[in-house]
């Protein structure tokens, strides 16, 4: 077995590689388009931008969110996916305020905020939906509030972990985040508790993102296959690993996989009044609901 980069530009060459030998390789957190690129003998357990971006439409509609902005980072296609899903999901439920892309590493958003401010000022219930990474989105989000915006700010995945609270700089309230699991407050799951205390163990610290867990995560459910098929065989591999249906995983269900991706349950994360990490909903997004 081969385990590439995460990114696909780094990883696929050597995924190619694996794929032409019949090595079955795995990322167990990349992008949406990385799986599709590379062959059969491949898969990504990762967070799906798109079932992100699904993940937090289905979250706004629940809370009765009638109007939009979108702030994206154009760079990545993660980002921009996110984007795009919501739109898709949130169809005509939703006004669209409008929209401003940002860069990597930009540190003063303050005209993207006067934007945010016009738009959202006299809107019906209105979010901002903020498909951009740590910490470049809890600083944008930090200079929001300071400038008197507290419209509800929802995330993804890149913003999983638990330094986020210091670089929110105590502006917790109305912040929200969508992942595949929910590891960083004081009140997660035993399974979740126990992979914190590995990791902190091997590392000496908590786990600085999120692709930390979907990696984990990925490899339980890689030697879940390795077992079933009983052959380290990439196409054995490959057969078993597809096969999966609705496989319980430490944190999170493998409901199955489509095109290389694993496709599984998602949560949305929040703070609680005193700022403390809480999971605020859960989703299976998988079929259509």
């Amino acid at each position: 077995m081969l385990l590439p980069p995460n990114q696909g530009g780094l990883g696929t060459p050597a995924a190619l590689v694996a794929q032409k030998e019949g090595i079955f390789s795995m990322a167990g957190s990349s992008e949406d388009d990385y799986a599709p690129g590379v062959g059969a003998l491949f898969a990504t357990g990762g967070s799906m931008a798109s079932l992100n971006g699904k993940t937090a439409a289905a979250f706004a509609k629940e809370q009765g969110y009638d109007s939009v902005y979108y702030v994206t980072n154009d760079a990545y296609p993660y980002f921009t996916i996110v984007e795009r899903l919501f739109r898709e999901d949130a169809g005509d439920d939703m006004d669209d305020l409008g929209s401003s892309v940002l860069k990597s590493g930009q540190t003063d958003f303050s005209a993207v905020i006067s934007d945010i401010k016009r738009s959202v000022g006299e809107a019906d219930n209105p979010m901002i939906l903020l498909a951009t990474q740590y910490p470049d989105a809890p600083t944008m989000i930090a200079q929001l509030r300071k400038a008197g915006v507290e419209t509800p700010v929802v995330g993804n995945a890149t913003w999983a972990t638990r330094n986020i609270v210091d670089a929110l700089d105590g502006h917790t309230d109305n912040v929200f985040y969508t992942a595949g699991a929910y590891t960083e407050g004081e009140d997660v799951s035993e399974a979740a508790q126990a992979y914190v205390e590995k990791y902190k163990e091997k590392t000496g610290t908590y786990p600085e993102n999120h692709q930390a867990v979907e990696s984990y995560w990925s490899m339980w459910a890689l030697f879940d296959a390795i077992k079933t098929a009983n052959s380290t065989d990439g196409a054995a591999i490959e057969k078993a690993l597809f096969a999966q249906k609705d496989v319980e995983l430490p944190m999170r269900t493998v409901y199955e996989w489509k095109d290389g991706h694993i496709l599984g349950s998602n949560v949305v994360v929040g703070f609680t009044p005193e700022g403390a990490f809480e999971q605020v909903g859960s989703y299976n997004l998988t079929d259509g609901e």
